[in-house]
């Protein structure tokens, strides 16, 4: 009875910390374009530190699977938080979306405007012998 009380109050922090790693992550995606490095390997690290504390659960979870309220309010949360990430990743995708498409167009109405040099000499090198 002490281990499961022990390994549910571990539980529940693991939770806690995924809660708060997951809220770092919204907190990111939100106020960041990811135009530079910093921000990627920040995320990247997010993403790691998430991973190695739902393997931590899992760990836990091999011997005990009944989750307490607390834990499931907490789970919903991460949930939410979740859905949020993944609809500002989402709308960050289709920003930079635009931004390529307007990209190349602007490339393809440059080349309409400069056609390509012809080249009117040519110097052909025989390596046969």
């Amino acid at each position: 009875m002490i281990t499961i009380n022990k390994d549910n109050n571990k539980r529940i922090l693991l939770y806690q910390e995924l809660r708060t790693t997951a809220g770092k992550e919204l907190e990111l995606i939100q106020a960041d374009d990811f135009g530079d490095e910093k921000s990627l390997k920040q995320l990247n690290y997010l993403l790691a530190e998430r991973r190695r504390l739902i393997n931590r659960i899992d760990e836990i979870n091999t011997s005990y699977t009944n989750l307490s309220m607390q834990e499931r309010e907490i789970i919903e949360n991460i949930i939410e938080i979740d859905t949020s990430s993944k609809a500002a990743i989402e709308a960050k995708k289709k920003i930079v979306s635009k931004q390529l498409r307007k990209l190349k167009e602007g490339r393809r109405t440059t080349k309409a405007y400069q056609p390509e040099t012809i080249q009117f000499e040519g110097f052909f090198i025989d390596s046969k012998k």
